[in-house]
């Protein structure tokens, strides 16, 4: 049969344009990582590089995203360095939440709690936020000691010395504290407001009186400041069925996308159940900025909004 010489000659110059093309080009999209793969390459490398507070909300990602054991690894390898820092308390919560040896965990609870107790004071609030948090984790159990020190705390401390033990006091069984935090909501110290809400969201009080004060302190803030994300967040986790819940959900959104480090964070957590699939690609230029705050909270909604789709598409 003869030869066409229109098609040898288009099939010539294709073959030629072809060789001419890196070999990246030629694998074109199928060598692209997907969104999740790239969220769990920025999870680790704030994971493995990272030395400031992300680096701890990195490791609470892995936990929440079932990988706990990859974060006591890390930590431990690291503790020599870490053991100096602000982190430090920090660490060992990474610690003791992902090792499965309860000895282990035993030990690590118990420097803890020796620091905590400390008659100095100097590592108390940290020491009582974390072992609040080894509560939910890992159904950490206050001593009497560590309660008595708490209810001391409340009864003669300035009053933003006072937010954590009173979140000690909820979890040990406490009757009035969540509704005493809810009275700080209005605090004219700046900090009080920001870290009663920070301990609410995470106590998750279904008292409607405390879910009410928590709305209406959202509701009342009138300039952006450094409360605001902590206020905002609380109320969307508190009280989602809201008739403002779209406008916090909202306001949240642009924080994680435009905010500062621990404003970005602190929306984030709310906004964990509150991001659809078809938001995701919003967050992606997320995954390679410069604060690793925004890294962190972009990858770890991202790779829980996925999951979940996943779990929900397998049923």
């Amino acid at each position: 049969m003869p030869t066409n010489p229109i098609k040898s000659c288009a099939q010539g110059l294709v073959s030629a344009l072809l060789c001419c093309l890196p070999i990246a080009d030629l694998k074109g999209a199928e060598a692209s990582p997907s969104l999740n793969d790239r969220a769990w390459s920025a999870l680790t490398e704030v994971l493995t590089n990272d030395r400031s507070a992300a680096m701890l909300h990195a490791g609470d990602a892995f936990f929440a995203l079932g990988k706990g054991e990859e974060v006591r690894d890390v930590f431990t390898r690291h503790w020599t360095e870490l053991s100096t820092t602000p982190r430090r308390d920090g660490a060992m919560r990474e610690r003791a939440t992902g090792t499965k040896n309860l000895a282990e965990r035993a030990a690590v609870v118990a420097e803890i709690e020796y620091a905590t107790a400390d008659p100095s004071g100097r590592l108390r609030t940290g020491g009582f936020e974390n072992l609040c948090k080894l509560h939910y984790l890992v159904q950490y159990q206050f001593p009497d000691s560590l309660v008595a020190l708490a209810r001391a705390t409340v009864a003669t401390e300035p009053v933003v010395e006072t937010v954590f033990p009173l979140w000690v006091l909820q979890v040990s069984g406490g009757t009035h504290a969540a509704a005493q935090l809810s009275d700080l909501l209005i605090s004219d110290d700046l900090k009080v407001r920001l870290l009663a809400a920070y301990a609410l969201r995470w106590i998750h009080p279904s008292d409607p009186l405390i879910i009410q004060e928590v709305t209406a302190a959202a509701d009342a803030i009138k300039t952006a400041g450094p409360d605001v994300s902590y206020l905002l967040s609380a109320a969307l986790v508190l009280n989602p069925a809201a008739p403002q819940a779209a406008e916090w959900r909202s306001k949240l959104l642009q924080l994680l996308l435009t905010g500062e480090g621990q404003d970005r964070y602190q929306a984030s957590q709310a906004l964990l159940s509150h991001i659809t699939p078809d938001e995701l690609p919003q967050l992606a230029p997320l995954l390679t900025y410069p604060d690793p705050d925004a890294r962190v909270s972009a990858a770890w909604i991202i790779l829980h909004v996925n999951a979940k789709s996943e779990a929900a598409r397998s049923l």
